[in-house]
Protein backbone atom coordinates (compact mmCIF):
# COMPACT_ATOMS: atom_id res chain seq x y z
CA UNK A 1 0.00 0.00 0.00
CA UNK A 2 3.04 1.81 0.65
CA UNK A 3 3.63 2.33 -3.19
CA UNK A 4 0.84 4.65 -4.08
CA UNK A 5 1.54 7.52 -2.25
CA UNK A 6 4.93 6.93 -3.90
CA UNK A 7 4.38 6.92 -7.12
CA UNK A 8 1.68 9.88 -6.46
CA UNK A 9 4.43 11.57 -5.10
CA UNK A 10 6.79 10.80 -7.93
CA UNK A 11 4.19 11.75 -10.78
CA UNK A 12 3.50 15.14 -8.58
CA UNK A 13 7.24 16.00 -8.64
CA UNK A 14 7.36 15.37 -12.14
CA UNK A 15 4.63 17.40 -13.53
CA UNK A 16 6.05 20.54 -11.50
CA UNK A 17 9.19 19.94 -12.89
CA UNK A 18 7.82 19.62 -16.72
CA UNK A 19 5.74 23.55 -15.87
CA UNK A 20 9.26 25.34 -16.69
CA UNK A 21 9.33 23.99 -19.96
CA UNK A 22 5.82 23.80 -21.35
CA UNK A 23 4.91 24.64 -24.66
CA UNK A 24 2.28 27.77 -24.96
CA UNK A 25 -0.35 28.33 -28.00
CA UNK A 26 -1.20 31.64 -28.58
CA UNK A 27 -2.13 33.91 -31.51
CA UNK A 28 0.35 35.98 -33.77
CA UNK A 29 -0.03 38.64 -35.99
CA UNK A 30 1.55 37.66 -39.61
CA UNK A 31 1.03 39.56 -42.92
CA UNK A 32 -1.09 37.06 -44.79
CA UNK A 33 -1.62 36.66 -48.38
CA UNK A 34 -5.29 36.76 -49.18
CA UNK A 35 -6.37 33.16 -51.41
CA UNK A 36 -8.50 35.59 -53.62
CA UNK A 37 -6.78 38.76 -55.10
CA UNK A 38 -3.25 38.45 -53.66
CA UNK A 39 -3.13 41.31 -51.30
CA UNK A 40 -1.60 41.29 -47.77
CA UNK A 41 -3.68 41.32 -44.82
CA UNK A 42 -2.58 41.19 -41.45
CA UNK A 43 -4.33 37.97 -39.50
CA UNK A 44 -3.90 36.33 -36.05
CA UNK A 45 -2.46 33.12 -36.87
CA UNK A 46 -2.37 30.02 -33.80
CA UNK A 47 1.49 29.55 -32.89
CA UNK A 48 2.99 27.60 -30.18
CA UNK A 49 6.49 28.46 -28.53
CA UNK A 50 7.93 28.43 -25.03
CA UNK A 51 10.58 31.03 -25.98
CA UNK A 52 11.39 34.41 -24.25
CA UNK A 53 8.41 36.73 -24.20
CA UNK A 54 7.51 39.00 -25.27
CA UNK A 55 10.65 38.78 -27.61
CA UNK A 56 9.06 35.88 -29.33
CA UNK A 57 5.97 37.36 -30.57
CA UNK A 58 8.09 39.57 -32.75
CA UNK A 59 9.96 36.79 -33.75
CA UNK A 60 7.33 34.95 -35.14
CA UNK A 61 5.71 37.42 -37.41
CA UNK A 62 8.06 36.31 -40.09
CA UNK A 63 7.77 33.07 -39.86
CA UNK A 64 6.55 30.82 -42.32
CA UNK A 65 2.87 29.86 -41.87
CA UNK A 66 1.12 26.79 -43.45
CA UNK A 67 -2.25 26.18 -42.78
CA UNK A 68 -3.66 22.60 -42.04
CA UNK A 69 -5.65 21.97 -44.78
CA UNK A 70 -7.64 18.73 -45.63
CA UNK A 71 -7.47 18.88 -49.20
CA UNK A 72 -4.82 16.13 -51.30
CA UNK A 73 -2.62 19.54 -52.48
CA UNK A 74 -1.68 21.75 -49.65
CA UNK A 75 -0.92 25.32 -50.12
CA UNK A 76 2.54 25.79 -49.06
CA UNK A 77 3.23 29.04 -47.15
CA UNK A 78 1.07 31.98 -47.05
CA UNK A 79 3.28 34.63 -45.20
CA UNK A 80 4.09 37.04 -47.68
CA UNK A 81 6.70 38.49 -45.33
CA UNK A 82 8.23 34.88 -45.27
CA UNK A 83 8.37 34.32 -48.72
CA UNK A 84 9.81 37.61 -49.73
CA UNK A 85 12.77 37.00 -47.40
CA UNK A 86 11.86 39.44 -44.70
CA UNK A 87 12.89 38.98 -41.14
CA UNK A 88 12.37 40.53 -38.16
CA UNK A 89 14.38 39.89 -34.86
CA UNK A 90 13.80 41.43 -31.51
CA UNK A 91 16.10 42.21 -28.49
CA UNK A 92 15.55 43.95 -25.41
CA UNK A 93 16.58 47.75 -25.37
CA UNK A 94 18.02 48.27 -22.03
CA UNK A 95 17.69 45.71 -19.05
CA UNK A 96 14.49 45.59 -17.32
CA UNK A 97 13.07 48.56 -19.46
CA UNK A 98 9.92 47.83 -21.81
CA UNK A 99 11.87 48.81 -25.02
CA UNK A 100 12.35 46.60 -27.62
CA UNK A 101 14.90 46.92 -30.74
CA UNK A 102 13.45 45.14 -34.00
CA UNK A 103 16.18 44.19 -36.28
CA UNK A 104 15.02 44.48 -39.95
CA UNK A 105 16.92 42.11 -41.74
CA UNK A 106 16.56 41.91 -45.76
CA UNK A 107 19.74 40.11 -46.35
CA UNK A 108 17.43 37.56 -48.00
CA UNK A 109 14.89 39.48 -49.43
CA UNK A 110 13.39 39.33 -53.12
CA UNK A 111 13.32 43.01 -54.20
CA UNK A 112 10.10 42.35 -56.46
CA UNK A 113 8.32 40.55 -53.11
CA UNK A 114 9.45 43.49 -51.18
CA UNK A 115 6.37 46.00 -51.61
CA UNK A 116 5.12 48.90 -49.42
CA UNK A 117 2.04 47.23 -49.05
CA UNK A 118 4.20 44.20 -46.97
CA UNK A 119 6.07 46.31 -44.92
CA UNK A 120 2.62 48.93 -44.01
CA UNK A 121 1.37 45.32 -42.96
CA UNK A 122 4.64 44.57 -40.98
CA UNK A 123 3.93 47.79 -39.20
CA UNK A 124 0.68 46.91 -38.41
CA UNK A 125 1.50 43.26 -37.05
CA UNK A 126 4.19 45.16 -34.88
CA UNK A 127 2.12 47.81 -33.67
CA UNK A 128 -0.76 45.11 -32.94
CA UNK A 129 1.85 42.68 -30.93
CA UNK A 130 3.47 45.67 -28.58
CA UNK A 131 -0.54 47.41 -27.86
CA UNK A 132 0.74 50.39 -25.83
CA UNK A 133 2.62 49.87 -23.41
CA UNK A 134 6.03 48.77 -25.36
CA UNK A 135 8.42 50.96 -26.91
CA UNK A 136 9.98 49.63 -30.16
CA UNK A 137 13.26 50.72 -31.56
CA UNK A 138 14.63 49.85 -35.44
CA UNK A 139 17.86 48.57 -36.75
CA UNK A 140 18.38 47.28 -40.13
CA UNK A 141 20.46 44.53 -41.80
CA UNK A 142 21.17 45.06 -45.73
CA UNK A 143 18.76 47.44 -46.18
CA UNK A 144 20.72 49.63 -48.75
CA UNK A 145 18.52 48.52 -51.57
CA UNK A 146 15.18 49.43 -50.08
CA UNK A 147 16.05 53.07 -48.62
CA UNK A 148 12.06 53.85 -49.51
CA UNK A 149 11.39 51.24 -46.71
CA UNK A 150 13.40 52.16 -44.65
CA UNK A 151 12.10 55.52 -44.37
CA UNK A 152 8.26 54.12 -44.14
CA UNK A 153 9.65 52.15 -40.83
CA UNK A 154 11.61 54.60 -38.89
CA UNK A 155 9.25 57.36 -39.71
CA UNK A 156 6.84 54.94 -37.31
CA UNK A 157 9.44 52.92 -34.94
CA UNK A 158 13.22 55.27 -35.10
CA UNK A 159 16.41 54.16 -34.24
CA UNK A 160 17.02 54.44 -30.50
CA UNK A 161 19.93 57.63 -30.24
CA UNK A 162 22.72 57.58 -28.37
CA UNK A 163 21.16 59.99 -25.57
CA UNK A 164 17.85 57.80 -25.47
CA UNK A 165 20.27 54.24 -24.85
CA UNK A 166 21.82 56.53 -21.97
CA UNK A 167 18.87 57.78 -20.20
CA UNK A 168 17.16 53.74 -20.81
CA UNK A 169 20.37 52.32 -19.50
CA UNK A 170 20.71 54.51 -16.08
CA UNK A 171 16.36 54.46 -15.65
CA UNK A 172 15.78 52.78 -12.41
CA UNK A 173 14.77 49.20 -12.15
CA UNK A 174 11.43 47.76 -10.84
CA UNK A 175 12.14 45.46 -8.25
Amino acid sequence: MKIIPLLLSLLLATLFSAKGSENVLTTIYQPIETMVDGSVVVREVPFVTSGAFPEVFFDAITQPHIPQQQTPSPAGDINVASRAGVSLHCESAAAGQKKLYITWDFTKADRQLVTEDLINALLKCLERTAGGSIILYSKFVEVDEFPDFRKLVEAKYPPQTAQQLEEDSHAPSKK
